[in-house]
């Protein structure tokens, strides 16, 4: 559902962070769910920028507000349970392994 909002390049990218978790919020008020959202929004972002999948991994990856999310995500598990960060982990897993 964040997913869009990285097409809006009129949103400065240092701004959807905050958009993300606020978006998030709306049916999913924790903490996971909005740090899970903004990094999903910017490798959305990095990618229709036109970095690869494993350069935007890693421009998130170095994101100084998103350094614990994503090793929670570098950390999680290939599972179908919903789970914020097993979600990105999982989907990550699938994209990096058709390229």
């Amino acid at each position: 559902r964040c997913m869009p909002l990285a097409g809006f390049t009129k949103i400065p990218t240092n701004e959807l962070i905050y958009l993300a978790r606020q978006e998030a919020k709306i049916t999913h008020y924790h903490e996971d769910a909005g740090n899970g959202s903004a990094i999903v929004v910017l490798l959305c972002r990095c990618l229709l920028e036109g970095k690869n999948i494993d350069n935007a991994c890693l421009e998130v990856s170095k994101n100084k507000e998103l350094i614990e999310s994503w090793k929670q995500v570098e950390n999680a598990k290939l599972s179908p349970d919903g789970y914020v960060y097993n979600v990105i982990h999982s989907a990550l897993h699938f994209i990096k392994k058709i390229k």
